[in-house]
């Protein structure tokens, strides 16, 4: 598990581990605006995306979205939480 605290807009992700490993987006409180693409480019490893503060991510039950190999995400920050502006 990693929590993701780079002041870039683009983050690669390579998941080498069974099972999924989880990033961690960072308190949204501290991201007001922030605008990040989130790219996983295993061939074959998901990645799960959490928050770290709140637990929320745009009104998903679990607060997390799954991220599967070679998609990406991009995500928006409204200071309360994270929310999927793009994916594919």
């Amino acid at each position: 598990n990693v929590t993701l605290t780079a002041a870039c807009s683009i983050w690669k992700l390579n998941p080498t581990n069974t099972p999924p490993k989880i990033a961690y987006l960072p308190a949204p409180g501290d991201n007001t605006g922030r605008v990040i693409r989130v790219l996983n480019v295993s061939a074959s490893k998901p990645i799960r995306i959490k928050t770290v503060s709140d637990g929320s991510f745009g009104g998903s039950d679990d607060g997390s979205v799954s991220l599967i190999p070679q998609r990406h995400i991009t995500v928006l920050c409204d200071g309360t939480s994270w929310y999927i502006s793009q994916d594919s």
